[in-house]
């Protein structure tokens, strides 16, 4: 297939993708728990052991799933077979999860329903999700385009955080959890399948060899850089989904908000964080991605400590604002520097195999959901917090803690092994060159 073969993909085009999964997705991962502890008064232990049994499945299903993606051949390309077919089920277990039958909402039949809707809904949210992202590293090839793509990208996901963090509570108050599922379910959807149908693959990768599936695991696995940074990815991911599931508790108990002003201090946070996301692209530009990412961790490590400070509306304005300096740093910069591991491995197998790098990294980074649900024990541990009806003598305290001081703590770690990442990289690449060379 020649070069002139290929279709041209708009960044703008490719990017509107993330909005469509987004908007849904952070409903889902914000106010998942929120819905069933808060509201349904599922205990918040049952809520972490559910979370728990999927998380081992989660990271199973990524490798499965992308392994089979990097293998397919079709004439609709290796991805998007699959993210067509996987949509109505995505709307559908979406709806689901926050529309639960009455005859579900006691005791344990809560508890698995809870536990089996979100093992469905999170498969379909997996192949989505491992797809559309292993499409990045294909259809833009150079640092520019990249860093361009990757501002759109975390643009549109940001804005989808908007819509599906801080108007959420809004729009449920109005119409309900089964009304909101229902509306973001459908938007969301629309949005994703007009992405998909103008993001074109390339057909040359539909010529490279199969790579068995042992030898594509132990390629992976082999890869020091690929695992310091996954490593790092770990604690980052699990700062961020740590924050944006603690924020209902934090604005109630911490702040003393009702849902309305929730979403004003959600909407600080990305207010700052909308225009930065074109900064970070040029920074990533001139000092190159691994160097831009560091910078992001180290500011994002920074920007979390006025969370444990604010106690009113107008202090957490405040905290949020400044969180959404260091947030969309590392957004924006960590899918180039991923993209960079995938090229350099290509250039030594000879075979790309974005699928299976995504999917080994979310193997890897899953271990944040496993840390999230022990961020929730521990603060039932150390200050009593069980459920909305139990929340124990000191809730405001709680979510300080649970804000500030642990994601302070697990983005230091990211940063000492985002050091080592810089180090194996360097070496890796230099390693690369010489067999490549010689």
């Amino acid at each position: 297939m020649a070069k002139s073969d290929l279709k041209r993909v708009s960044s703008l085009r490719y990017s509107l993708g993330m909005l469509g999964l987004s908007i849904p997705s952070q409903a889902f991962t914000v106010f998942l728990i929120f819905f069933y502890v808060d509201n349904l008064g599922l205990a918040v232990g049952l809520a972490a052991i559910g979370r728990s049994i999927f998380a081992v499945w989660d990271a199973v299903n990524n490798i499965l799933f992308g392994y089979l993606s990097d293998n397919t051949r079709s004439r609709w390309g290796r991805r998007r077979p699959w993210l067509i077919s996987a949509i109505p089920f995505y709307l559908l277990l979406f709806i689901m999860v926050y529309t639960v039958p009455d005859i579900f909402l006691d005791g344990r039949k809560l508890f698995w329903y809870f536990t089996i809707i979100i093992f469905l809904y999170e498969t379909a949210a997996t192949i989505l999700w491992g797809n559309y992202n292993a499409l990045f590293p294909e259809v833009f090839k150079k640092t520019a385009s990249r860093a361009k793509a990757s501002a759109f990208k975390q643009l549109f996901g940001i804005i989808g955080m908007v819509i599906g963090i801080a108007v959420t509570p809004l729009v449920y108050s109005q119409f309900g959890f089964a009304g909101m599922a229902i509306i973001y379910g459908i938007i969301g959807s629309i949005i994703l399948l007009y992405s998909i149908l103008g993001s074109h693959e390339d057909p040359n990768s539909l010529l490279q060899p199969v790579m068995p599936f042992l030898e594509a695991f132990k390629v992976t696995l082999t890869n020091k850089p690929f695992w310091h940074y996954s490593l790092a990815y770990t604690f980052i991911q699990f700062v961020f989904g740590l924050l944006m599931a603690g924020i209902p508790f934090y604005a109630q108990y911490t702040l003393g908000l009702d849902s309305g002003k929730t979403s004003i201090l959600l909407a600080s946070v990305f207010a700052v964080a909308l225009p930065m996301v074109f900064i970070w692209a040029k920074l990533i530009k001139k000092w190159g991605a691994t160097k831009t990412w560091l910078i992001g961790v180290a500011v994002l490590a920074i920007t979390v400590g006025p969370l444990g400070l604010a106690n009113n509306m107008t202090t957490g304005i405040i905290a949020g604002a400044i969180l959404g300096l260091g947030y969309c740093g590392v957004l924006v910069s960590g899918e180039v520097v991923t993209s960079e591991i995938i090229d350099r491995d290509a250039e030594q197998t000879g075979v790309r195999r974005e699928a299976i790098y995504l999917s080994v990294y979310g193997f890897i980074i899953r271990i944040s959901g496993i840390l999230q649900s022990l961020a929730f024990v521990l603060i039932g541990i150390l200050f009593g917090y069980v459920s909305g009806d139990h929340p124990g003598p000191q809730p405001d305290i709680a979510f300080r803690f649970f804000m500030s001081v642990i994601p302070f703590v697990a983005l230091t770690i990211a940063f000492v092994i985002g050091m080592l990442y810089k180090k194996s990289s360097s070496i890796y690449q230099k390693n690369s060159e010489e067999t490549i060379n010689g």
